[in-house]
């Protein structure tokens, strides 16, 4: 009888098991920008969801995105009188969104909850480092004219993603997930260059985190990433608190930022406000392109939601 070594058995141990949490977890893919409109307010992309539909063939796109769905199913963000953006201003910014084939405009009705929220949106400034996830409400005079603030603190553009899951109209048709691009104008002329520097390591107040992926991140290739939280002197947090719905938030930025994906831990998710998760947190990533990718992890500790942000590199995909 052939006996095989240890350490024969451990890799293939952890090969199996790599296999079976991609094939248990639902995948998230990347949506792309296609319209090339930053510091353009009034017009605003086609767009691809995660996990839910591509409009246009992306070259570089993952190879688990999903296959066209029909154009009555898309939806566009229509920002309502944009205002310019200053750094330190606060601005209020008002938009509806609209139902291609028939010109609808949707409420939250029309919407399904989706982590506790029926609409997450994500913002942030041209360089990828002053990044907002934020909840837009209806105003109490039109249900379909949604509004949000917040305050700029960089000079240059800043894009917008609502994160949406219009509910279908037929019984045939499950609702599918959207994300929906705009952008807002600064000051200044030009957009600020994206911060390409490379951070695994995080800290924020008494509080560090470390990120690694593994494999290693390769274009067109499924990776897990592991974000490890501890406090400064490396003794690990277990009482990691809920957060809409989830354990953290992943949205990520690749392709000069005109790609994004919303991303949650695998495993269970939370049941109840008192459930802890820590000091690890595992998601799913499949880049479909080498080269930069920001990535901001959102967990909440002690009552306050933290922002981690990092910065990784995508390496071509080995031939074989």
């Amino acid at each position: 009888m052939t006996m095989i070594p240890p350490t024969a058995l451990a890799v293939l141990w952890r090969a199996a098991l790599l296999v079976l949490l991609l094939a248990t977890v639902p995948t998230s893919s990347w949506a792309t920008d296609h319209s090339n409109t930053m510091g353009n307010h009034a017009e605003h992309s086609e767009h691809d969801s995660h996990a839910a539909h591509q409009n246009h063939a992306n070259p570089a796109a993952s190879p688990h995105e999903t296959s066209p769905i029909e154009a009555a199913d898309t939806i566009s963000l229509e920002l309502v009188d944009a205002p310019q953006l200053e750094p330190g201003k606060a601005v209020t910014v008002r938009f509806r969104l609209r139902r291609q084939a028939d010109g609808k405009a949707l409420s939250f009705k029309d919407l399904k909850e989706v982590h506790t929220k029926k609409l997450h949106l994500f913002v942030n400034d041209s360089s990828l480092t002053d990044f907002f996830h934020l909840h837009p409400q209806p105003t109490a005079k039109d249900a379909t004219l949604f509004t949000f603030r917040f305050t700029p603190n960089k000079p240059g553009n800043y894009q917008l993603w609502a994160d949406i899951t219009p509910l279908a109209k037929g019984a045939q048709r499950p609702a599918q997930q959207q994300f929906l691009p705009a952008s807002l104008a600064g000051v200044s002329p030009a957009p600020n260059p994206i911060d390409t520097t490379l951070v695994d390591e995080a800290t924020l107040g008494s509080l560090k985190a470390k990120l690694s992926f593994d494999p290693p991140l390769q274009s067109d290739k499924a990776s897990i990433g592991t974000v490890t939280v501890t406090n400064l002197v490396g003794q690990p947090i277990h009482n990691l608190e809920p957060v809409l719905g989830a354990f953290a938030h992943v949205v990520a930025y690749a392709n000069n930022g005109q790609s994004v994906l919303h991303s949650h831990p695998m495993g269970k998710e939370p049941k109840g406000a008192a459930d802890r998760a820590g000091p690890t947190l595992q998601f799913h990533l499949a880049p479909g392109q080498s080269g930069f990718i920001k990535i901001f992890v959102q967990i909440r500790l002690d009552g306050r939601d933290l922002i981690l942000p990092f910065g990784v590199t995508v390496q071509d995909k080995a031939k074989d």
